[in-house]
């Protein structure tokens, strides 16, 4: 019996090792392309270009974040709540806005798998740097929510019992009358769209006189 159980170990820690050596390949393939998006971005001298190359790297980084430290050994489970207060603080140095946003973000113990945590990792970064690049231009001072949170759906079904809410709120400049997040044909919320219908969630934007609030 001894013997048997050895046996069924070995396939398993073989396994193991196998997953976290292409984990560690992976991430450091993905940390390769933002070093060279970093580089030609530093070497291009049309501004609309270098956002276009720094929006790049900051979706690979999000997607880089999600593999991170905190997913599972196995890769099977990324604890999102963990990760997305992470990104945020992070894209909020590189806007340079940590000293003039106030940063509020609140965030259940969510565990998704590996498909749904990029897809929203997405999302989060979209939405975030929207906010701090939109709302918050230039040296504007003010604050920025994100929440993530368990919610009752609105309809019921097979998955009537939770479901998962992302919010991301601003007290910054309003949208532009003509804007229709619908519509847009920007990338940002050409990918927001698309991933909102991978994750078969809805999206909604609620705006006040105290601000705007986007939800997945």
């Amino acid at each position: 019996m001894k013997m048997s159980e050895e046996r069924d170990e070995q396939p398993s820690l073989a396994w193991k090792r196998l997953v976290s050596e292409l984990h560690h390949r992976l991430n450091n393939d993905l940390q390769m392309i933002t070093s060279v998006i970093s580089i030609q971005a530093s070497r291009t001298t049309n501004p609309q270009t270098a956002a276009a190359l720094r929006a790049a790297q900051n979706r690979v980084r999000a997607i880089v974040g999600a593999l991170g430290q905190h997913t599972s050994p196995d890769l099977a489970v990324v604890h999102f709540g963990n990760y997305l207060d992470d990104l945020v603080r992070e894209l909020a140095a590189e806007f340079g806005s940590s000293d003039r946003v106030e940063m509020e973000v609140t965030t259940a113990d969510m565990a998704l798998d590996v498909d749904r945590a990029i897809s929203l990792a997405l999302i989060a970064n979209e939405l975030t740097a929207n906010v701090l690049e939109h709302a918050f231009p230039a040296d504007a001072c003010g604050k920025m929510c994100v929440a993530l949170s368990y919610a009752k759906p609105a309809l019921d079904g097979p998955c009537a019992d939770r479901c998962g809410e992302l919010a991301v709120s601003d007290d910054g400049r309003a949208l532009p009358a003509d804007c229709n997040y619908q519509t847009a044909q920007s990338t940002g919320f050409h990918l927001v769209r698309a991933l909102t219908a991978q994750l078969r969630a809805h999206i909604s934007i609620e705006e006040s006189p105290r601000g705007k609030t986007f939800r997945i």
